[in-house]
Parts: structure tokens; sequence; C-alpha cells
């Protein structure tokens, strides 16, 4: 433990950056904010910025073990989150808001559909 204690003291500037440009990209690229191709671009950004941070931290295993750190982090983050709007009763209410949207959509389509009577179809085939 004290030659990752050693590593995080040796950062410098270029680590810095590129494990900012890890914690910035690697949520976006799980995420739909941007789309699919954003996507893309955030996955490239996130290997990219972690292969260099392993390459710039000596020895590089530390350097994989404090980005697996940092995934271990973001999963905690983004679960105490969801936690909590799950006790706020602000996922459910999502998914409600979602079913009211849903019928009052269905029940706008069914209203303004076209009526087709019994005795149209029948005065139709024969």
């Amino acid at each position: 433990m004290n030659e990752l204690d050693d590593s995080l003291h040796a950062i410098g500037l270029e680590q810095f950056v590129l494990a900012f440009a890890f914690l910035i990209s690697y949520p976006m690229s799980l995420s739909s904010f941007a789309g699919l191709r954003g996507r893309r671009w955030a996955s490239l950004a996130a290997f990219a910025a972690a292969a260099g941070f392993a390459a710039f931290t000596d020895p590089w295993m530390n350097g994989v073990l404090l980005l697996a750190v940092a995934v271990v982090g973001i999963g905690l983050f983004a679960a105490a989150v969801w936690a909590m709007s799950a006790m706020l009763g602000l996922v459910e209410g999502r998914a409600v808001r979602a079913a009211a949207v849903a019928s009052e959509t269905d029940e706008r389509v069914d209203r303004d559909a076209p009526r087709v009577s019994a005795h149209a179809v029948g005065a139709r085939s024969s």
C-alpha cells in the first residue's frame, strides 16, 4: 500500500489532466447524454486517457489500480444517487408519469382515429 501512496504523491500535471479526462469521459460513455456517436467518442477518449494515465504512472500497475478505484467510485456514486432518488420517490414518479403520458397518447390516438362502422364494412364487401 505504501507503493500506491508513493505513486499518488508522484503524480504530475499530465497525470492530473489525463485522470480528469478519464473521469469526465467514462461516465459520458455510459450514458445516453450525447447519443451513440458521442458515446463512441467518449469511449475512445476514456480509453486513451486511461492508457496515458497508466503509461505515465510508475509502475504502470499502480496507475491501472487507481483507475479501477475510480471506476468503482463512479459506480458507488451512481448507486448512492439512485438509492436516494428511490427513497425520495423520484424513480417511481418518473415511471408513473411515463405511463400516464403513454395512456394519454393512446386515448388521443383512439379519439382522433376515424370510425368505421360494421354496416359500412359489410356494404363494401358485397
